[in-house]
């Protein structure tokens, strides 16, 4: 009994070595085939350096985006001129402690021209913001386009990367097949 279960380990063992030299030799093909296919595609990478050559352009564009018009904004809104608001409290504050018996055809006059006032201020004000509004809906609109251009650029930089690595690949399986004594 001894002597069949040694046998039969050999016999598993020799066909064990014969399955694996086998499996290594369809690998083998498939490789070639795979080899094979790549080496009869028309690949085309000239189109990596012009990729290379837009992203470098679309960060410079980035790098140079205009923000002078806050700026701008920013400065007309700190030169507001709102002394006439202290002005006109000031009047007010006049009419209040004026005494009883005054003109009230004058100070109704001067009321007026405040409300006058308030109302050119008032203006100017929404005149402001207006110019503030679209300033912000324009600098939106460009934000967004640039987002774009560098969504875009980076999903190209993605492909141009996934390009040169199979080309790094393929380059090393034609150099391994050339390099192999055996052909393919």
């Amino acid at each position: 009994m001894n002597g069949l279960v040694g046998k039969l380990t050999n016999w598993a063992s020799i066909i064990g070595v014969i399955g694996a030299i086998g499996g290594g030799f369809y690998a083998w093909g498939e490789f070639n085939t795979r080899l094979d296919a790549i080496e009869g595609s028309d690949l085309d990478i000239s189109a990596m350096a012009k990729n290379s050559e837009d992203i470098a352009v679309l960060n410079e564009k980035v790098e140079k985006l205009d923000l002078s018009e806050i700026a701008v904004l920013s400065d007309r809104i700190d030169g507001l001129d709102l002394s006439g608001i202290a002005v006109l409290e000031e009047k007010v504050s006049k009419l209040e402690n004026r005494p009883a018996g005054k003109d009230w055809a004058a100070d109704i006059a001067v009321l007026q021209d405040q409300i006058n006032d308030i109302a050119r201020l008032e203006d100017d004000i929404d005149e402001i913001w207006e110019s503030l509004e679209s300033m912000i809906e324009d600098l939106e609109k460009k934000i967004s386009k640039n987002k774009d251009a560098v969504d875009e650029v980076k999903a190209d930089v993605k492909i141009n990367s996934k390009s040169i690595e199979f080309n790094s690949i393929k380059i090393e399986e034609v150099d391994t097949k050339n390099s192999n004594p055996l052909g393919g």
